[in-house]
């Protein structure tokens, strides 16, 4: 009987012990397991530059820190080091500023190493980030935004071309039906009727905001990817202050005095009315805006005509309408690519008129700035200039 005790015992404590070894081989499995996993955050980890796109403007003597972070880290990094693919053209600080020295194209590479522990090895990698750089001598004005990204006239396309640090931004500007306060609201839309715009069948000037508010853009890169609606005048002038650039105000319309008033205001309240350049061709909604800023708030946005074929409705030639410009006391013009002439540029020179040139086409600008190479300031309102 004692014996069988015993026996019964030392079983009990042989199957204990055999379960211990087979919970100690389990938790030895698991942590083999869990060292040999890759971690998805190593993975994931990469170079973020978060107030600069993959391909941005950058003006000869112009200098633009690159602000640099990681994102999806997951072990200790180096400093960020920066080099230049061509440093005659646009040059790089140790600590991250570019320089723009020539026209031209390079290549910026922000690069860092990486360390993780893997159990009781450490794995090391290079992560790097490019940053493709246009250095020019002009003024990149963005055609209603960067169109070949976004939908022309969205705030999204507004955004991508604020990233890509264009100097200006254009827009044109509608308004709406007062609603039944009898308050208007302003829109950055082009076409005066929303059938390809937003597909519905209406002219946006017939519409209360409230109506306009409800649409979404179809028309347009991406427009379902971003599903945009109509952007206001306020969130366009709210994206140019937020990037540096400058608003480019097109006026096709006469405006109401409510409308004059809602422009000179907001412009004003952002600190923008020195900055602004209103253009277009409707001499009475500018000269107006103009009259109205300086009347209340002692300075007012810049009035550049547009001067879109060698001879317009009125029987003025280019260079006449370029003169009549400056007859008005405006401060510029903005001339279409079919207009200009040595001419012009001359003349804009000797009158210190601002000249732009309004242009569509990378090569059609091109063909000209080789002709004209004395242009000082140039407005370029092409969408497809940051196209590889």
């Amino acid at each position: 009987m004692i014996k069988l005790l015993i026996l019964k015992q030392e079983n009990e404590r042989s199957g204990i012990r055999s379960r211990i070894k087979y919970i100690i081989g389990i938790l030895a499995v698991l942590i083999f397991l869990l060292s040999a996993t890759p971690l998805e955050a190593h993975a994931a980890a990469k170079i973020s530059v978060s107030d600069m796109s993959a391909t941005s403007y950058l003006r000869v003597k112009e200098s633009r820190q690159i602000n640099a972070v990681i994102s999806g880290a997951a072990g200790t990094y180096s400093a960020f080091r920066f080099k230049s693919s061509d440093p005659s053209v646009a040059s790089v600080s140790e600590q991250g500023v570019i320089k723009g020295r020539k026209s031209g194209r390079t290549t910026i590479t922000v690069s860092t190493k990486e360390k993780i522990k893997k159990g009781s090895k450490t794995t090391t990698r290079t992560i790097k980030k490019k940053l493709k750089i246009r250095v020019t001598k002009y003024r990149h004005v963005s055609h209603r935004g960067l169109q070949n990204k976004a939908p022309a006239n969205s705030k999204k396309a507004y955004q991508l071309a604020g990233k890509a640090h264009f100097w200006g931004m254009e827009a044109d500007i509608q308004e709406s039906m007062p609603d039944e306060n009898g308050q208007i609201q302003l829109y950055v839309c082009h076409d005066v009727n929303l059938q390809l715009f937003c597909g519905v069948d209406r002219k946006l000037a017939d519409m209360t905001p409230a109506e306009i508010d409800s649409l979404r853009i179809i028309d347009g890169t991406n427009a379902e990817k971003y599903n945009q609606k109509i952007c206001t005048l306020a969130g366009f002038l709210d994206v140019c202050k937020k990037y540096g650039a400058v608003p480019y105000l097109d006026t096709k319309i006469d405006f109401s005095d409510q409308a004059v008033q809602m422009i000179a205001d907001m412009l004003a309240e952002r600190g923008q009315l020195k900055k602004c350049r209103l253009v277009g061709y409707c001499d009475t909604s500018m000269r107006a805006i103009q009259e109205y800023a300086y009347n209340t708030y002692g300075a007012a946005p810049s009035i550049i005509l547009n001067v879109n074929v060698k001879t317009n409705p009125d029987g003025r030639t280019a260079i006449q309408q370029v003169k009549y410009a400056r007859s008005m006391g405006y401060q510029g013009v903005s001339v279409n690519k079919n207009a200009m002439s040595k001419k012009i540029d001359t003349y804009c020179r000797e009158k210190k008129l601002e000249l732009n040139l309004w242009s569509y086409k990378e090569s059609e600008k091109n063909r000209l700035m080789d002709q004209l190479k004395t242009f000082k300031s140039v407005y370029t309102d092409m969408d497809d200039m940051l196209v590889e």
